[in-house]
């Protein structure tokens, strides 16, 4: 029985998560073959990894130059690139602007809107040639704005709003690019925010 993803192979970024290990079992079960990026969770990324059939692959995103490798070792162990999923993403909650260290405002941004800069950067040439899907990951944050999110609710906005423009730029190319903005999920940054 043939499979909507049969033959494609994608890559999601912050797999090890919580929404990131439900998004390669999704991936999975509708056949494609599922590269899965981590940083810091190398067992979870490969346990992940051998259940699904994947591979694992480490890299820090919020590098343009290792965003690039981590496409290029993607595409070249697994054999090309039809999807990416950017769904990376951290929170350092609770610090008023007026109050929040500068290192945690360029953190967040690194993580949550520079590194899908990054990766759309690396991958969008490559899925020229045969079409492809990106799909960002962002928040209802947005449209919530809780004190104290600052830096998380502008980062998911410039996600939101890059998605709309990268849309409209590869759509010529056959690349369909779009944003899914979750709420709170009891899992991973959002575990017991629902308690």
């Amino acid at each position: 029985m043939s499979t909507p993803l049969h033959g494609r192979i994608a890559l999601v970024t912050g797999a090890a998560g919580g929404i990131g290990q439900a998004i390669c079992r999704a991936l999975a079960a509708e056949g494609a073959t599922v590269a899965l990026h981590y940083h810091t969770q190398k067992d979870a990324a490969h346990a992940l990894a051998a259940e699904l059939g994947g591979a694992a692959f480490a890299a820090d995103i919020t590098e343009a130059d290792a965003a690039q490798s981590l496409v290029e070792r993607v595409a070249g162990k697994l054999g090309g690139l039809d999807i990416l999923i950017n769904n990376a993403g951290i929170t350092i909650g609770g610090q008023f602007v007026a109050d929040m260290a500068l290192a945690d405002w360029h953190r967040v941004l690194d993580v949550n809107l520079n590194s899908v800069l990054y990766m759309c950067r690396a991958a969008l040439p490559r899925m020229r040639t045969r079409g492809g899907v990106v799909v960002n990951i962002a928040s209802n944050v947005v449209n919530t704005l809780p004190g104290g999110a600052a830096a998380y609710a502008t980062t998911k906005a410039g996600v939101v709003a890059l998605t709309k423009v990268l849309s409209k730029e590869e759509a010529e190319h056959g690349i369909r690019v779009n944003v899914v903005s979750p709420g709170i999920i009891d899992a991973g940054m959002g575990s017991g925010a629902l308690a």
